[in-house]
């Protein structure tokens, strides 16, 4: 039965959720305002509806925090910089906004993402990959919009030439005077927060009259120089004349679109194929923020499945229609405000998902998501609401993850019709069709033409050629060339593709034709991957502090993309270790299993958290017994557990677990596990003390705890043990917290012949005590030589998880 306070907690999120799809529907009628030119008036008073829906959310919002566990920037921003992972570019110059650079860690976990994103969908689904330039022409960015997008309205400081966005000025502006005038009257204070909430809607005079009326000037005291569109690419110019005029590019799609017809004949003129690309997008961001969220230079990974637009369905699909998917579509976030969780193959079904080919990649996307280890309750995907959507588009969703920022869009999933393809066909001239092949002909309704080429030629000229082709290319269907018939028999003229038709200039005859394939521009389904957020994103997920001890921060990074797979560790300095560990390490890199050593004088405690920072899900231990029996233990991060095992099998193991191929859980039945307690984790069940001395901290048992040992029977003096040479090799050795038994030293126990002197032999004593009380063992007499009886087992050494002995006999 649910109490009152969750009851509580979940009437608090209920409410907050409509709160939330009553902010999405209000935002969409601002939007809907500004676009189609909405008076001031309307616009401000929707502004202000939609400003106190989100006020009143803030206040649920904080209201549920307080069950939250609450994420520790501090802590992880310390880490993430400390540990190197992420660092701002050209820090020693001041640094740049925007910019970072990835330090070792942080490059080897986004290689790790990368390779696995390759074999995941590249070579998974046989895609034709290209690596396509940075630099891109202008007319490219032109016939796909991107010269027109991007813009912001801008304004300079005359003297120093500095620009400045023109909106946020003029909301800067407002935002110092209302705090200036604290006692303003109340209607005049709404009067400037309506043109405030306004800021972005006013035209470039609109704005430019308001930096004036709120005398907004520059650094230099000067008015601002007339604002001006700034377009958010990275311009440049291509060659030594300075007259090709070029951009870096703000996404890869456009590399593949014009490759199209190549990768088409590359791919033997078949249909569905897919063409991918992983590269660097550049977008000339104005104010840069949230760290990896919203920078100028980012990696992307890009998916252009091209498929016949009468047909998409995913051979495929089946292999994921059950998979589950929390979706959030449009009805739900202007109505409910809650996420649903539908298999894929019941969202296709419903019409939630347009299409079996969209649905794939979405589910594809989350198991990609959960493979490189995200957290899958922080994972949704979120549908574009009609107000967002491109007016080609047929459907579109974003995988958002949830970080310390909110719901974060990481990868969008479009279906972008026909639309890229057919834009660059138009600009260039050049067919971007793909064909399909009939089992069976078919006939079909067909425009045969005839062209008056002398009064083509006259209104046309040159371009006659590029009319009459357009006008053949509509007739081949019927369908197609139907309106322009329509309209050239009704007004006796049409405009097709900017040329205007008159009726004397071609005449028609409606016909069948039987024909054994279709031609047809595809349409393209595009899964885009900002690589760089999803990176921030997995270092928030894998960030963890230890429970004992907040201080013991760790990245949970899933083996498979991890930066380094295993730490290799000696227990001391001692030659033979050493060489042991040479030994494992050359084994492990010959395999490609990234390995880090770590053969400083830290305590082996230390060592542990130094690997845990960076991720490192296996640490090898090389330890005395190493040198006796040829065995070492590995640890794993997230449980601090160890088992023993030949040092053989560390890199078979390694590699199995790295490759997906069994897990620690399987690990741990092969092999058994040793006894470990670290510095900084909880105490073991049995009373101990730890003692500080000048080479490490001890912990070992209470004495008050240990059985009297002087009460153990001994066996006939006859066969005393040397107590003198092994303590004097105990003397060598330390304790370190952790410490445990090995066989070794269950082998030498069985030795002894009676209990060690504490004030003549101290060391072997401390090292007897604790053996007997770790393992109940006692010193037993010998049966008289002329009996023969049975003795009863000694009892079996408790199952408990330590670290590996230092010191074995």
């Amino acid at each position: 039965t649910m109490s009152s306070t969750e009851k509580t907690q979940e009437q608090l999120q209920d409410e907050l959720d409509a709160l939330n799809a009553q902010i999405t529907s209000q935002g969409a009628t601002v939007r809907t305002l500004k676009k189609e030119g909405g008076s001031a008036d309307a616009i401000s008073a929707a502004v202000d509806q939609l400003q106190k829906l989100k006020i009143a959310a803030a206040g649920l919002s904080e209201k549920l925090k307080g069950n939250e566990k609450e994420f520790n920037r501090r802590s992880f921003d310390d880490l993430v910089l400390r540990k190197m992972f992420v660092v701002p570019s050209f820090e020693i110059h001041g640094g740049v906004k925007g910019l970072f650079d990835l330090g070792p860690p942080a490059c080897a976990l986004k290689a790790a993402m990368i390779d696995l994103w390759r074999k995941h969908f590249v070579l998974n689904e046989q895609m034709l990959e290209m690596e396509c330039t940075n630099l891109t022409p202008e007319v490219v960015l032109k016939t796909s919009g991107h010269v027109d997008r991007f813009t912001d309205l801008m304004v300079k400081d005359p003297p120093t030439g500095e620009c400045f966005r023109a909106d946020k000025l003029l909301e800067d502006a407002i935002d110092n005077l209302l705090e200036e005038n604290p006692t303003m009257p109340v209607e005049e204070k709404e009067d400037h927060l309506r043109i405030q909430r306004q800021a972005d809607a006013f035209s470039p005079k609109e704005l430019d009259d308001l930096l004036v009326k709120y005398n907004c000037k520059g650094p230099s005291g000067e008015a601002y120089s007339p604002s001006f569109p700034f377009n958010l690419m990275f311009k440049t110019s291509i060659g030594p004349e300075g007259t090709a005029v070029g951009y870096l590019r703000p996404e890869t799609a456009q590399g593949l679109f014009v490759n199209f017809r190549r990768l088409l004949d590359l791919n033997a003129g078949r249909t569905p194929f897919a063409a991918a690309q992983i590269g660097t997008g550049f977008r000339n961001e104005i104010a840069p923020r949230s760290g990896l969220l919203r920078v100028r230079e980012f990696c992307m990974a890009e998916i252009e499945h091209f498929v016949n637009p009468k047909d998409k369905d995913h051979p495929s699909f089946g292999t994921i229609a059950e998979k589950e998917l929390v979706l959030f579509g449009r009805d739900d976030q202007l109505g409910s405000g809650k996420t649903k969780k539908v298999t894929c193959g019941e969202a296709v079904k419903t019409g939630l998902i347009n299409n079996q080919t969209l649905a794939y990649f979405m589910a594809r996307t989350q198991l990609y998501m959960e493979k490189i280890g995200m957290d899958p309750k922080r994972l949704r995907f979120r549908q574009h609401l009609a107000t967002e959507m491109a007016h080609y588009a047929a459907d579109c969703w974003d995988l958002e993850i949830k970080s310390s920022y909110g719901w974060v869009e990481c990868v969008g999933h479009a279906d972008r019709a026909c639309y890229d393809l057919e834009v660059h066909s138009k600009a260039t001239k050049t067919p971007m069709v793909a064909t399909k092949k009939l089992d069976k002909p078919v006939e079909i309704e067909i425009g045969k033409l005839k062209f008056n080429r002398k009064l083509l030629g006259q209104a046309f000229k040159a371009d006659q050629r590029v009319v009459s082709g357009i006008l053949e290319g509509m007739a081949e269907n019927w369908e197609d060339f139907a309106p322009v018939a329509e309209a050239l028999e009704k007004d006796g003229k049409t405009t097709v593709e900017g040329f205007e038709i008159t009726k004397e200039m071609v005449t028609w005859t409606k016909t069948k034709k039987k024909v054994h394939e279709i031609k047809f521009t595809p349409s393209v389904i595009e899964p885009s991957f900002g690589m760089g957020r999803i990176l921030y994103s997995l270092l928030e997920h894998s960030f963890d502090q230890r429970e004992e001890d907040e201080q013991r921060c760790v990245m949970k990074f899933n083996p498979q993309v991890a930066p380094e797979k295993c730490a290799v560790l000696p227990i001391s300095s001692n030659p033979d270790c050493n060489a042991i560990v040479d030994e494992i390490v050359t084994d492990l890199m010959e395999s490609d299993i990234a390995t880090r050593v770590d053969k400083s004088g830290a305590t082996l405690g230390r060592r542990y958290a130094r690997a845990d920072e960076l991720g490192i899900p296996f640490a090898v231990t090389v330890d005395f017994q190493t040198v006796t029996d040829g065995t070492v233990t590995m640890r794993e991060r997230d449980s601090m557990m160890q088992i023993r095992l030949p040092k053989e099998d560390v890199t078979t193991l390694l590699f199995m677990i790295v490759h997906n191929k069994t897990t620690w859980e399987g690990a741990k039945q092969k092999y058994p596990a040793v006894q470990s307690v670290e510095e900084g984790a909880a105490p073991a069940s049995e009373p101990t003390i730890v003692e500080t001395t000048t080479r490490s901290s001890l912990r070992r048992p209470d004495p008050s705890t240990i059985p009297d040992i002087a009460k153990v029977p001994s066996k006939p003096k006859a066969s005393e043990f040397d107590f003198s040479s092994f303590d004097k090799e105990m003397a060598t050795k330390s304790y370190v917290g952790g410490w445990t038994f090995s066989d070794a030293d269950s082998a030498a126990f069985d030795k002894f012949t009676s209990v060690p002197d504490k004030t003549k032999f101290p060391h072997a004593y401390r090292w007897f005590t604790h053996i007997a009380a770790r393992t109940g063992k006692v010193v037993r007499s010998p049966p008289p030589a002329t009996a023969v009886t049975k003795t009863a087992p000694a009892p079996a050494p408790p199952a408990k998880k330590e670290e590996p002995a230092p010191a074995p006999a």
